[in-house]
């Protein structure tokens, strides 16, 4: 089976931020500041019933976001702009997500609590689940059973980038944490052509097409 590398991924997502690295940086940048402005609110406020309620909807506004963009960053990082996120938010999408990552979240803790090794499984199966709810438009129950559709055969691949994706991290970190500007956006491309990868094999096997991207060949 044709897969992808770790290695690979990592590198595509550093070629493709370098085309416009000022530009996905303060894009990341607007991204986290309203996380952490809610943060700080919680914190000073106390846990507030309208506080908790206004954190969980940015948390979800933020996440729908970071996946819009960097989608889109993936596909063609020329023209990616701020705007295609929040034009194709709505109710629905935000309750799907919600509703997929309650779900994900609760499988992780489940395969955890019954051993570490489920858990790890149960999360690289389902974690394209997010990814296919902003993507496909996917509800949360549907988005699940696609995600262990199309991660099947590839679950070491996703463990070694997660791994990967951890050094980079911590390599930012080590950056005078300002490193983590650059690491994180590099990050997320290398998740996103993972999972361009995963889903365009899976669709091709299932339709007989053709894969028209060109393959990272492990």
């Amino acid at each position: 089976m044709e897969t992808f590398k770790a290695t690979e991924c990592i590198s595509f997502g550093w070629q493709t931020f370098k085309k416009r690295a000022w530009y996905l940086i303060g894009i990341f940048i607007l991204l986290e500041i309203s996380t952490v402005i809610i943060n700080r609110l919680q914190f000073q406020g106390g846990a507030s019933a309208f506080v908790s309620a206004l954190a969980l909807v940015v948390s979800v506004l933020t996440g729908i976001a970071t996946i819009f963009i960097f989608l889109k960053a993936h596909d063609d990082v020329a023209q990616v702009t701020l705007a295609d996120a929040w034009n194709k938010i709505d109710v629905s999408l935000l309750g799907r997500y919600l509703g997929a990552y309650i779900l994900y979240i609760l499988i992780i803790v489940v395969g955890f609590i019954l051993f570490i090794i489920p858990g790890i499984i149960f999360m690289l199966m389902f974690s394209q689940t997010l990814f296919l709810v902003v993507d496909r438009g996917l509800g949360p129950i549907e988005a699940l059973k696609e995600s262990k559709r199309i991660t099947t055969g590839y679950k070491v691949g996703l463990f070694l980038l997660n791994l990967l994706s951890l050094g980079v991290a911590l390599a930012g970190l080590i950056c005078i944490f300002i490193g983590l500007f650059a690491a994180i956006p590099v990050i997320l491309l290398a998740q996103m052509h993972a999972y361009r990868f995963m889903e365009g094999r899976a669709t091709a096997l299932s339709t007989g097409a053709p894969v028209n991207a060109k393959p990272v060949v492990g």
